[in-house]
């Protein structure tokens, strides 16, 4: 034997009584502990599988049906406004605002003067010269590549929206962020998308 074990060994008390009140405390904390451990074992399991199933996809769609099939409402809402964020990054913000203009149905006429930015004007020019925007009656979101790639992302959210497993999401997130959970919702693109 070890002598520094012996040393410590000698310090050690021996086999102490536990009273029966403790023993139960002690008995209830392995029982959760035994049930959370359950939970996260059938909880890998669950994503060792999705990970083994999205190794054979071949394309987004099938990797979404996949994340719908095995996510909670919120989850399924956070990856899809996740993806959203992700395909947005490279589009100017000019152009994602004409986006929600065309989402909420509304014509897009910024002009100089009453309150308007010559800079705001400047940056939707420049939109126009690389085919993001067309500008005439107001401004508008032209099918460039990567807005019709945002379009997809935002027209995937608009269907989860609408299912009825979504309701209880859409309710909880009203009460969280005090504005309603709507694409024609301005507050939902700043804030919550963060798209401009």
């Amino acid at each position: 034997m070890h002598p520094t074990f012996s040393r410590i060994r000698k310090k050690l008390k021996g086999p102490a009584n536990v009273s029966f009140e403790k023993y139960e405390a002690l008995e209830k904390t392995y029982d959760s502990v035994q049930d959370t451990v359950e939970q996260k074992n059938a909880e890998i399991e669950q994503l060792k599988n999705m990970m083994e199933r999205l190794k054979n996809c071949k394309d987004a769609v099938e990797v979404a049906e996949i994340v719908k099939a095995h996510s909670t409402a919120v989850e399924e809402f956070e990856w899809l406004t996740d993806e959203i964020q992700k395909v947005s990054k490279n589009v100017p913000s000019v152009a994602l605002e004409a986006l929600f203009y065309e989402y909420s149905g509304r014509n897009w006429s910024p002009t100089v003067g009453y309150g308007q930015d010559e800079d705001l004007l400047r940056r939707i020019e420049a939109a126009e010269e690389e085919h993001y925007l067309i500008t005439g009656n107001g401004v508008e979101a032209r099918n460039h590549p990567k807005l019709n790639r945002v379009r997809e992302k935002i027209d995937a959210l608009a269907r989860f929206l609408s299912r009825s497993e979504a309701n209880e999401m859409i309710t909880s997130f009203e009460e969280d962020n005090d504005y309603p959970l709507n694409l024609r919702n301005r507050q939902f693109w700043t804030d919550h998308l963060e798209l401009f």
